[in-house]
């Protein structure tokens, strides 16, 4: 009750009657992901912070953007907020907000590095469940959150991001990534550049045959 209170009481409903326009792509997206019980959707002024969240309170579902992460992503066509949403909402579909789910998986989260390993699993998952609802948005809003700034969105180079790759030390960039709960960026935008192209190609296959 006191997360309800805190939400209601500081956060921004995004509704029918309160910012049309994400309501309805966050409508549309739920249900092409059969999500049952839509989310409640929400914008909380985080101070600058960018980031977005997929929580489960009781039998409440929830997704929180932090405005500044909006006004990063603010497309005209909206494909990069949609993106985003729908990164959010797969948490939801795929059951990772769970509280049942998650509380079978505490004893496993006692295992060095397990824990860290099936956070990153999930956000693999949901960033492919989004490459299939929403393209290479993905990809985009990924290398835009990378950046941070609105300012220099337009001069971004994927291919010189992800060229970054080859420059993380090995050894390092192991140790980092098992303590992390997320796949660093250069891995997670190549990952989701990589499972588009093999979906369209797959795609272009059926309809060809």
């Amino acid at each position: 009750m006191f997360f309800k209170a805190s939400l209601y009481g500081n956060a921004v409903k995004v509704s029918d009657n309160q910012f049309k326009e994400l309501h309805k792509i966050k409508v549309d997206l739920s249900n092409q992901m059969n999500i049952k019980n839509d989310p409640e959707f929400f914008i909380f002024n985080a101070e600058g912070a960018m980031n977005a969240l997929a929580v489960k309170f009781l039998s409440t579902k929830y997704i929180l953007l932090f405005s500044s992460l909006i006004d990063l992503l603010d497309t005209e066509d909206k494909q990069q907020l949609k993106a985003i949403l729908a990164h959010e909402l797969a948490h939801h579909a795929a059951g990772h907000t769970d509280f049942w789910l998650n509380l079978a998986m505490k004893p496993a989260m006692f295992i060095p590095f397990l824990g860290a390993a099936y956070s990153r699993a999930c956000e693999y998952t949901a960033d492919r469940v989004a490459v299939y609802f929403v393209g290479d948005a993905v990809s985009n809003a990924l290398l835009q959150l990378a950046c941070g700034s609105s300012a220099l969105s337009k001069k971004l180079s994927t291919d010189e991001f992800l060229a970054q790759e080859t420059a993380v030390p090995s050894v390092a960039g192991f140790i980092n990534e098992i303590y992390s709960s997320h796949p660093r960026m250069t891995r997670r935008i190549a990952e989701a550049a990589k499972y588009h192209n093999n979906a369209s190609t797959s795609i272009a296959t059926r309809q060809a045959a």
